[in-house]
């Protein structure tokens, strides 16, 4: 008799490219993988995992959600493993929110309000039990974030962070998605996949267009994605909306993933 985990029809390999037959040893391994390799602290995951229970975000809650997704925390061997300190122009001052992305400052203290209002209007459908999942509301929450993004000139806020409010504000029910994690989908779904084959990430649709705004909890990758998730869980120990090992694993599983499709293609260059 097989133990919870085995048989999966997923294709899965371990970091030293063996089979993994087993969706608990995987989530194991790549969720410990993850804080090897990822710019990331004990703290920030902490903290990020903290807030799935919450009743109510405050500002300084959203702030730090954008700042845990966009890279906003620092890490450094000076730092306390217990400690969060924000890098760059991350900042509040005299109740402002300032951040950046690299590239440019962030916009983001009106939808940091607008979150923070509305959150417990949003966590309160979430406790209840028999609400699931709830794609509708779900899509409630993206359409009015988007909207706010819309009108209001002093904010901006891209597809990949609005998903990951999503995730808090209905207490983890629905994922994360971004770039790493739809590797890690397609490559575990691809039967034939093997390491160093190249993998595609698939994006979620532009923000303002009716497949986002409109249609992205009940058509196309994201509510794939969904699906993908409440397979691991009905087969697995681990549950997404109790803690962020899953959502870690498969990061860390899409980046290695395409690390070895890089290697795979910079040494096809290398020939000619």
């Amino acid at each position: 008799m097989s133990k919870k985990g085995e048989n999966m029809n997923f294709t899965m390999f371990y970091p030293d490219q063996t089979i993994c037959n087993n969706i608990n040893d995987f989530v194991k391994c790549y969720n410990q993988l993850y804080f090897y390799d990822t710019n990331t602290s004990v703290a920030a995951e902490k903290l990020s995992d903290n807030l799935i229970n919450q009743t109510k975000f405050e500002k300084e809650d959203v702030f730090n959600i954008l700042a845990w997704k966009i890279d906003g925390i620092a890490v450094n061997s000076t730092i306390s493993p217990n400690e969060i300190r924000y890098k760059r122009k991350w900042r509040v001052e005299n109740g402002k929110f300032y951040g950046d992305n690299i590239y440019h400052e962030l916009k983001m203290n009106s939808v940091i309000s607008y979150v923070s209002k509305n959150s417990e209007r949003w966590l309160a459908h979430w406790d209840n039990k028999e609400i699931g999942y709830d794609p509708k509301c779900a899509q409630n929450v993206v359409s009015e974030i988007v909207s706010l993004t819309n009108k209001q000139s002093d904010t901006y806020l891209g597809k990949v962070y609005i998903v990951a409010l999503l995730y808090f504000v209905s207490k983890g029910r629905w994922p994360i998605f971004d770039r790493f994690a739809s590797i890690a989908m397609n490559a575990m779904i691809n039967p034939k996949m093997k390491p160093y084959d190249n993998v595609v990430d698939t994006k979620l649709p532009q923000k303002n267009s009716i497949a986002f705004s409109q249609k992205i909890t009940t058509v196309g990758k994201y509510a794939d994605y969904l699906h993908f998730i409440k397979v691991i869980q009905s087969e697995s120990d681990y549950q997404y909306c109790i803690s962020r090992d899953i959502d870690r694993a498969l990061w860390a599983y899409g980046k290695i993933v395409n690390k070895w499709s890089k290697i795979k293609e910079n040494s096809q260059k290398q020939k000619y």
